[in-house]
């Protein structure tokens, strides 16, 4: 089980009510050896965005702590070998930008709407 989506928009950012310039997103596995694909997953969209390596690198750490967290502590009947879903987004403000990362036990969320109406 392994699934992966990307854009140029999407619907990380929820917290702070800005739309993210870029989202990914991540299914798989709560197992540890689901770590080092997030890892390298995570890095390579991290690249595609122009992404700084010394940064990317800091968010990938933060990241994969947060994942290896959750598969080792987490209540075993939520998330023990089952899937995991991790969404990363990155919202720009008026002088910096910063990727916020979500994670949750199960399937990817059910979107109704859009964040964004599309070009056309």
């Amino acid at each position: 089980m392994f699934e992966q989506t990307g854009s140029r928009a999407g619907p990380a950012g929820a917290r702070t009510g800005r739309l993210p310039e870029a989202a990914w997103g991540i299914r798989v596995p709560g197992e540890a050896w689901s770590v080092g694909l997030v890892r390298g997953a995570l890095r390579v969209w991290l690249g595609t965005l122009g992404w700084p390596d010394g940064h990317a690198d800091d968010v990938v750490t933060a990241t994969v702590e947060a994942l290896t967290h959750a598969i080792r502590h987490a209540h075993p009947t939520r998330i023990e070998g089952g899937p995991l879903w991790l969404e990363a987004g990155v919202v720009v403000g008026a002088v910096s930008r910063s990727v916020e990362i979500a994670l949750r036990p199960g399937a990817p969320p059910v979107r109704t709407s859009s964040p964004r109406p599309s070009a056309t």
